[in-house]
């Protein structure tokens, strides 16, 4: 049902007046409308990310394209609503001109990922996997038990649903003869599902991200603090981990992502006190994912020094079609270099980070390895903790064809 207190209309004029200063990232309630947009500045060869919003149509999408002068279109249509499969008919379109991504979900869509895969020469579905049906009637029998406090968010959501999920997006993808990347992968139950089609040969790829590395169920507690943690997947009971890694080493999962969606607790979070449903999904994490995973990786033994560059850097460049240019350091490679101190302590804070948010998902965590400079494309962008880019250095990439790894 659509939320009333939710106005997209006015939602994209603030966005579009905030595109004139610079460029903007906004997204809707994560349980009203789910609408999402990014806008780059005028001045950026970057692209416009526009969300899907209930009913509306991709030529609504390209109107707000034109209006806000984007450079590219990348279209994430809904899984949830009828008609959309038709969509792609026009996206397959698009693509010949400017599309870079499509996002793929249900079974709607197994006919014209087989047409996508013959007129652009291949493709690669990518599925947050969970079975949101079921999910929601679990949702609605807690509330009226009168469970509303954020632990709820992860305890209505079971990691048998993640793993359904997985298992059926597998399913469809070897239907259609196409590679699946489950993406945000959290447990056991889902990783199982993985390894399972890797063990039958089908070309099944999945990431996770730190959180569920490091956080836990526990990390919730019993009061509203929890809502930092609220994040779908929602974090797992701790036994997970260790699976985790060890799906990482064994090469089971291929990724480490983060997931990066940081809403304040401020203002924010905070529109889901009394109510799990109505607190915004998502938590920051980029800041720190090269030096948690390098800690928890390398430092604790769980995965050699090589294998820690491949999860952070290699894999997903050639997962997405953008190796060799990213992902090594080679003659005729881009010059994307991280500098990073293996010995040099840090403590997390949201005193000290630079992500724009109130707290940190990790606060007070002390962990070895540092990122002391990062280069891009040659070009020095941070040097001792200090940001030295431009805006404007950021150039878009378009994706090529998933190199096998």
């Amino acid at each position: 049902m659509l939320d009333k207190s939710f106005d997209a209309a006015a939602a994209e004029r603030r966005w579009a007046d905030r595109w004139e200063a610079g460029g903007a990232f906004a997204c809707g309630r994560s349980h009203g409308p789910p609408y999402a947009i990014v806008i780059p500045p005028p001045n950026v060869t970057g692209n416009l990310h526009i969300g899907h919003a209930l009913n509306n149509t991709l030529q609504d999408a390209l109107a707000r394209y034109e209006r806000m002068r984007g450079k590219n279109v990348l279209w994430q249509p809904g899984t949830d609503h009828a008609g959309i499969a038709t969509q792609l008919v026009v996206e397959r379109e698009l693509a010949k001109r400017q599309l870079s991504r499509v996002k793929m979900g249900r079974e709607a869509f197994l006919a014209e990922v087989w047409k996508w895969k013959e007129e652009s020469g291949g493709t690669i579905v990518r599925q947050l996997a969970e079975n949101g049906i079921v999910i929601n009637e679990i949702i609605k029998h807690a509330l009226a038990k009168g469970h509303t406090a954020p632990r709820y968010h992860a305890l209505t959501r079971p990691t048998v649903a993640e793993a359904e999920g997985v298992h059926r997006a597998i399913a469809i993808a070897e239907m259609a003869e196409s590679p699946v990347y489950i993406v945000h992968l959290s447990c056991a139950d889902a990783l199982n599902q993985v390894r399972q089609a890797r063990d039958r040969g089908i070309p099944a790829f999945a990431e996770t991200c730190p959180q569920y590395l490091f956080l836990s169920l526990d990390d919730y507690g019993e009061d509203f603090e929890g809502a930092k943690y609220v994040m779908t997947p929602p974090l797992r009971e701790k036994a997970n981990q260790a699976e985790l890694w060890k799906g990482l080493k064994m090469d089971d999962l291929q990724v480490i992502s983060t997931d990066h969606c940081p809403f304040c607790m401020k203002e924010q979070k905070e529109l889901g006190r009394g109510d799990f449903t109505k607190i915004p999904n998502g938590a920051p994490g980029v800041e720190h994912r090269v030096p948690l995973i390098y800690n928890g990786g390398v430092v604790e033994n769980r995965i050699s020094l090589n294998r820690f560059v491949e999860l952070t850097s290699t894999a997903a460049a050639k997962m997405f079609g953008m190796f060799p240019k990213k992902g090594t350091i080679a003659v005729g490679s881009d010059a994307d270099i991280v500098i990073f101190d293996p010995n040099k302590e840090q403590t997390i804070s949201s005193q000290t980070h630079h992500m724009n948010v109130d707290y940190s998902a990790y606060e007070g965590r002390t962990i070895r390895g540092l990122v002391e400079t990062v280069l891009s494309r040659g070009k020095v962008v941070i040097e001792q903790g200090a940001y030295k880019g431009n805006a404007g250095d950021g150039q878009f990439i378009r994706r090529g064809t998933c190199v096998a790894i």
